[in-house]
């Protein structure tokens, strides 16, 4: 097929809402899919690249990323418009081929998911070579269809980041994607500044995109704050990835925007509890209001009743709380014009008994506790 892609109907990936990476099952439904991205912040260190994955283990995350890149593949050294040691800085932080299966090796002994962004065919065989369970393609590279095609015949799923792509463009990755094979994608929804500004981010494209697209989407976020993530979350994100750096004060191109390991922690935390709050449909009390129900208010006696007084409006008032089996300020109306079945004092809660006479509800709650017993 000509890599002349032409954008043909509507070939949108819609019948598959979800993807799985590893044992990680990624769309609606599913946990948060969390990508520590390391990229580059190693500097040219195994040590430090183990030690990142150590603390990215330790938060909690569900994946941590590399960038496979070589410098002079990726940009074109006899261009004058560089930076004087930008490709010189570049050189230093590649990742050597024989990292990838280290690093493959030492995430699975952490319990995280080894990944990273290829950048050229070479960084393809390597990944692939390695095991990684996934291809990740950064916005720079969306729409470079050659490696794509040469990628997709590894039969692997692809995280494609969107940044400065306007929605055709993303379209027609993701038809040209599909022609090769590969049905298991997301995307990132991302802003490609770094630092990202919190006021570019329109998180409202993620269910946007949901829709459009009918695959996973999450956010590539380059924001300083980590509440930027949490709400990506909640409005619909399946998957998020942020750096991480040990030192912000680092030199290099990615340290000062990352996340350092104690922002790190808060933020793989502030993410899960934001999914707990989203939780699902309330269709019933929540399991911490089991006794909170009882504080509604009830009918009571305003004055002790002898047995056989005709309730008059004036004998009832409406107040907390509603032990279980009181009677309810809507049975106000139905109550008037009742007899009582015993004597009942102005302390008792209201009831019915089985002859529909109002009588002594003898449930009370037990203060010390908040819970409520029989008497």
């Amino acid at each position: 097929m000509s890599l002349e892609h032409k954008i043909k109907g509507d070939t949108s990936m819609k019948s598959n809402s979800k993807i799985k990476i590893g044992k990680r099952c990624i769309g609606d439904g599913e946990p948060c899919f969390i990508v520590a991205e390391i990229g580059c912040n190693h500097d040219g260190s195994l040590d430090k690249a183990k030690k990142m994955v150590d603390i990215a283990a330790e938060a909690g995350v569900d994946a941590v990323k590399f960038q496979s890149f070589s410098a002079d593949k990726m940009f074109n050294a006899d261009y004058d418009g560089y930076r004087k040691d930008w490709l010189e800085i570049l050189r230093k932080v590649e990742l050597p081929k024989e990292w990838h299966k280290l690093l493959n090796d030492y995430c699975k002994q952490k319990g995280v998911i080894f990944f990273s962004t290829i950048c050229d065919e070479e960084k393809v065989d390597w990944l692939a070579e390695a095991g990684v369970p996934v291809f990740k393609v950064g916005s720079y590279e969306m729409n470079h269809l050659p490696l794509l095609k040469y990628a997709a015949k590894n039969k692997k799923p692809f995280i494609i980041s969107t940044g400065i792509a306007v929605e055709k463009e993303i379209k027609e990755t993701l038809d040209f994607l599909k022609e090769q094979g590969a049905n298991d994608v997301a995307i990132f929804h991302c802003v490609s500044a770094y630092p990202g500004d919190i006021a570019d981010l329109n998180l409202r494209t993620i269910p946007y995109y949901k829709e459009k697209f009918g695959i996973p989407v999450g956010l590539s976020d380059h924001c300083p704050s980590i509440y930027s993530s949490v709400l990506a979350v909640t409005m619909g994100a399946n998957l998020v990835e942020k750096h991480i750096t040990l030192d912000k004060s680092a030199k290099g191109p990615d340290h000062h925007f990352a996340l350092d390991p104690a922002e790190l922690k808060l933020w793989a935390r502030e993410i899960r509890n934001a999914e707990k709050a989203l939780g699902k449909i309330k269709k019933e009390p929540a399991p911490g209001e089991a006794v909170e129900v009882y504080w509604r208010r009830s009918l009571w006696p305003s004055r002790n009743l002898p047995k056989g007084s005709i309730i008059k409006e004036g004998d009832i008032v409406v107040l907390r709380p509603s032990p279980p089996g009181s009677l309810w300020p809507k049975e106000y109306f139905n109550i008037i014009g009742k007899e009582t079945g015993e004597t009942i004092k102005k302390g008792d809660n209201l009831t019915y008994n089985a002859k529909g006479e109002v009588v002594r509800n003898r449930n009370h709650v037990h203060q010390e506790k908040g819970v409520y017993v029989e008497k």
